[in-house]
Order: structure tokens, then C-alpha cells, then sequence
């Protein structure tokens, strides 16, 4: 009897688990740019904007050689991205902040996002 409870409220929370974690990513929107047209002999920067959100994002050689993003959305907690040739990094923010990835560069195409 003790085992059909736990197994029921295991079942339960397991369910309740995935219903949440798809919704979360159902609702979430993106924002994406590539490098595409850009080359990596000199700096270069580029903008995205709607309505509620800023991205800012490039190639800067002041320092060392990094692809970068910042980005911020007025009304909602964010997370910039930038895919490189290494892999992929973010940052997150919160509402009316900029969460911002700076990373070395590598690769030829680069990818920016920002997932809200």
C-alpha cells in the first residue's frame, strides 16, 4: 500500500516536472544574428531592437580579439549567447539590465542570441 502511494506521487511530480520545464521553453523567444557579411580582420558592431529589446553585438580588437553581446529587455529577465568556434557562452540578466558575454574569438561564423 505504502509503495502505490510513493510510486502515485512520484508519477506525479515527474509529471508536473515536465509540464513546467515545457512550458518554460515553449513561451521562450529568441533573438538571433550571425556574422554573416562581417569580416574578423578589423572591429565591427552591429544592432538588433524591437519593441522592449536591445542587442548589441560584434567583433572588437581592442584588447584581444573577442565576439561579444550585450543585450536587455525591459519587461523580463534575459540570457545573451554567443556560439563560437569554442563552444557556447552566456550571461544572464534581470528586467531593465544587460547581461553581456565578451569571449575570445574563434571560427568564422559566430552566432549571437537572445533567448527571453
Amino acid at each position: 500500500m505504502k509503495n502505490n502511494v510513493k510510486k502515485r506521487i512520484g508519477a506525479a511530480l515527474c509529471s508536473m516536472a515536465i509540464a513546467v520545464s515545457a512550458s518554460i521553453s515553449a513561451g521562450a523567444t529568441t533573438v538571433r544574428a550571425t556574422s554573416s557579411g562581417h569580416s574578423f580582420d578589423k572591429a565591427w558592431e552591429a544592432y538588433a531592437s524591437g519593441a522592449n529589446y536591445s542587442m548589441v553585438y560584434g567583433f572588437n580588437t581592442a584588447w584581444i580579439n573577442e565576439d561579444y553581446t550585450w543585450t536587455r529587455h525591459n519587461t523580463t529577465s534575459h540570457t545573451a549567447i554567443v556560439k563560437n568556434g569554442k563552444g557556447q557562452y552566456s550571461a544572464n540578466a534581470s528586467k531593465k539590465s544587460w547581461a553581456k558575454i565578451e569571449v575570445t574569438h574563434n571560427g568564422s561564423s559566430i552566432t549571437y542570441k537572445m533567448v527571453y
